[in-house]
């Protein structure tokens, strides 16, 4: 069976004008030749093609009557080390098929969960990110809320280039739960990895950030994060386990409108093993929990969200169901608005 991907068939040098102003002059974008799907991928998309987002008792909705748009990119070509990401959307798909549909007493599925049609993988680093920014965009105007399957951090750009056509004029804050600051001029000469992510997403709209659960900094990333303290706001996963998590989470000056982009490296390898960069020390499922509960209680708008950096591991069945819980208690966040 022929797996079927969403693209418009642009090429990088179509589209990556204005993603080519915030790339330093001198360094490699990592937008490689498209390359042949890996043999592995095809499988997993060949089973997983059609499938809908949680259980049966979750019945799927058409695009039209979904609060929710799951978008599938798999990207993983900013990864010297190939350590599988491109396997994560899918793999996050399989793992909700295990979950309650009920949380916390409510059932975020009743308001409809569609999921739209992955994006190439063969597609460039730049290309897929332009791509996934035109599959948001559509999700956006038909006034549906996209959640967006990693694939590495790198996807975040897509994402947040669809908001600024979006909401242009409009200010909005990130929240990033992450193990990493994600805030380096370049990584191994590559300023498209996810290492840098944060940085170019920072240079080129100057949104606030709130970074929760770092634990871990280069040089270059603190001097950045002390060159623009005022957009900058840090709880660290140190924080949290000493105190508790902030009351209120959020600063009062933070925008009303608020893009949540969960790096599952944020929480503790005990938790989650399969990511990309696990980092001893990081967060428990009562912690995100806690997070997530203060985030509402600040009544901000949601416009959307990413879940990003599952590596799939052999029998690591319990980090996909992890995953999927995570998009799942996220949809029920949003809905909660």
């Amino acid at each position: 069976m022929k797996t079927k991907f969403s693209s418009v068939g642009r090429s990088a040098s179509q589209i990556g004008s204005r993603l080519a102003q915030i790339l330093p002059s001198s360094a490699d974008d990592g937008d490689d030749d498209e390359e042949p799907i890996p043999e592995q991928l095809v499988e997993i998309l060949t089973k997983t093609e059609g499938l809908s987002f949680g259980p049966s008792a979750i019945v799927p909705a058409d695009a039209e009557h979904a609060a929710y748009h799951v978008i599938q990119a798999p990207l993983d070509k900013n990864r010297p080390d190939g350590t599988g990401t491109y396997l994560g959307p899918s793999h996050i798909l399989l793992g909700s098929q295990q979950i309650s549909p009920i949380y916390q007493g409510r059932n975020p599925g009743e308001a409809g969960i569609y999921v739209k049609e992955t994006l190439s993988p063969d597609l460039t680093a730049m290309s897929l990110i332009m791509e996934l920014a035109d599959s948001v965009g559509a999700t956006l105007n038909e006034g549906k809320i996209p959640i967006t399957l990693g694939g590495d951090h790198t996807i975040t750009m897509g994402v947040m280039t669809a908001l600024d056509r979006k909401y242009s004029g409009e200010p909005i804050g990130i929240i990033q739960l992450d193990a990493h600051a994600n805030l380096r001029l370049k990584h191994e000469e590559n300023s498209l990895s996810d290492y840098c992510v944060m940085r170019r997403i920072h240079e080129q709209w100057s949104y606030p950030v709130l970074q929760i659960g770092t634990r871990g900094l280069f040089l270059d990333e603190q001097a950045y994060r002390e060159t623009h303290a005022g957009k900058f706001h840090v709880e660290t996963a140190r924080d949290i386990w000493t105190r508790g998590v902030r009351k209120p989470l959020i600063p009062a000056d933070f925008p009303e409108k608020v893009y949540l982009s969960f790096d599952l490296s944020c929480l503790d390898p005990s938790l989650m093993p399969a990511t990309t960069r696990p980092s001893p020390g990081g967060l428990l499922w009562p912690q995100i929990e806690d997070i997530f509960a203060k985030i509402r209680a600040s009544g901000r708008e949601i416009i959307g969200s990413d879940v990003v950096e599952l590596a799939p591991i052999p029998h690591g069945h319990a980090a996909d169901i992890t995953a999927a819980s995570v998009v799942y208690a996220i949809m029920d966040l949003c809905r909660e608005r």
